[in-house]
């Protein structure tokens, strides 16, 4: 088990999924059995897509190889394709801290998807670090322990560049959604629950 601390917009997101029926979320992170099997019991049908498992080199390429690969990608494609979901599919979309990972035009294109496949009053979960520099970090996986805790624990050893976003910067990225809540966590991370206008 890694860092367990106390969420302050999980519990609400939990309760406006209850409010419909037939309820099916999309998980944008790096995916966890134990989080599958609590939406199961929820009675939610999740969908898992790790959006970042598209932004890692192939450890198997030598590392020239791995930098070139990663330069023509930028230039001829996007890191961020669109969802094989059609439009106002989810009532939820978690995407935990994956938008950190996403320089400013990936993050933008992930937050326009987002809002594409969430229904009219969809709600989309967000974590943002809340640091001043850029830096080279490992990944890490949420789990689900409770409504109100979750467990924040290392999935590996590769490293991505984790980028730092003022709030006005995430309130650009998210354009068109409103900002149901924003909280700020002693472990430096900020909550922020966006919502598809109904």
């Amino acid at each position: 088990m890694g860092e367990v601390y106390k969420s302050h917009i999980l519990r609400s997101f939990l309760q406006k999924m209850s409010q419909h029926s037939g309820v099916q979320l999309l998980d944008l992170g790096s995916v966890c059995g134990p989080n599958l099997e609590f939406f199961a019991r929820q009675g939610f049908k999740i969908f898992a897509e790790d959006i970042l498992a598209n932004l890692r080199p192939p450890p198997a390429l030598p590392p020239r190889m791995r930098t070139q690969r990663r330069r023509k990608k930028k230039i001829e494609m996007p890191a961020i394709q669109p969802f094989l979901h059609p439009d106002e599919k989810f009532q939820g979309v978690l995407c935990w801290d994956v938008f950190d990972f996403l320089d400013r035009e990936e993050a933008t294109l992930l937050a326009q998807e987002v809002y594409r496949v969430l229904a009219p009053g969809g709600f989309a979960l967000n974590f943002f670090n809340s640091r001043k520099v850029e830096s080279a970090e490992l990944l890490y996986r949420y789990r689900i322990l409770d409504p109100d805790s979750l467990d924040y624990s290392q999935t590996g050893t590769r490293r991505l560049i984790r980028y730092s976003y003022q709030n006005r910067d995430i309130m650009q990225i998210f354009g068109k959604f409103r900002i149901e809540s924003f909280f700020y966590l002693r472990n430096r991370m900020r909550e922020v629950l966006t919502c598809k206008a109904a």
